[in-house]
């Protein structure tokens, strides 16, 4: 288990890297299109999320040589009502909560064994596989 005292996360918040457009109409729809709009374009967003009208999603997220994982749900109408109407506020909300990490071997230490990170229905394995592997689940491969 992950020892408080010596978590393989630091204190970087993803915040003060953004970049966000000064008009909302640039934001598209999707939380990870706002996610990626928010991010400098160097910037490596990786996405999931389970199926259906509620369950989870997570992104993976590299910058400036660190790892940033941040998981969240969704729901039905709550949520997505809550999305639709909060954009930018969930987003820049997302930004300051995101966990950093200095290497792909911390991220992975810290999912395979912390409860911080609930993964109700989504697949540990599946963001395991994105945090060792840039490629995966890109946002901007995406359609």
């Amino acid at each position: 288990m992950v020892d408080a005292e010596e978590k393989p996360y630091i204190q970087n918040d993803l915040i003060d890297y953004s970049t966000f457009p000064t008009s909302q109409d640039t934001y598209i729809g999707r939380r990870p299109d706002w996610v990626e709009a928010a991010l400098p374009e160097d910037a490596v967003v990786q996405y999931t999320q389970s199926t259906g009208y509620q369950g989870q999603y997570a992104f993976v997220i590299r910058l400036d040589g660190y790892i940033w994982l941040f998981n969240d749900h969704y729901g039905s109408c709550g949520h997505c009502d809550d999305f639709i109407g909060r954009k930018r506020q969930w987003t820049e909300d997302m930004l300051r909560r995101a966990y950093c990490f200095e290497s792909v071997e911390d991220a992975v230490e810290y999912l395979s064994e912390t409860d911080d990170f609930s993964w109700y229905d989504l697949s540990l394995q599946e963001v395991l596989q994105m945090v060792r592997d840039p490629e995966k689940n890109r946002v901007d491969e995406v359609s």
